[in-house]
């Protein structure tokens, strides 16, 4: 999946910006060896968000500097998304699985914190 998403940044650039935004939201300094002590990447949020929806990740570098920066023990590192950037980083992921770039508008509000509001995901119950 990661893969498949760095394969479009080129054609969905607005996600991918979107992701590294939010990224760099969470801006922390985290204790684990050959990760950035300055922000989240947006492979991190990537692989956060599936952890923390309950995926399990499979490591599929074989270059010993990704392996290191993505490893468990960075990944859990990496605060809890709160509800509004998982719905944003679902939002991008799925430009960029598609290779269709979102809406300069629509980008513009993705990974941004909104001191009001609500955010609500509905699902169909009734869809099989």
């Amino acid at each position: 999946a990661v893969q498949s998403i760095l394969d479009n940044v080129n054609k969905s650039p607005r996600a991918f910006k979107a992701l590294e935004r939010i990224g760099a939201s969470y801006h922390q300094s985290i204790d684990a060896p050959g990760v950035s002590k300055n922000n989240f990447s947006a492979i991190h949020v990537v692989l956060a968000w599936l952890v923390q929806r309950g995926f399990g990740i499979v490591p599929g570098s074989t270059n010993f500097d990704h392996i290191t920066e993505n490893s468990p023990e960075a990944i859990t590192q990496f605060p809890k998304l709160i509800p509004r950037h998982s719905v944003d980083v679902e939002t991008a992921i799925s430009s960029l699985l598609r290779g269709v770039d979102l809406e300069e508008e629509e980008s513009d509000n993705l990974g941004k914190d909104f001191n009001e509001g609500v955010v609500a995901t509905f699902f169909n119950a009734m869809a099989q």
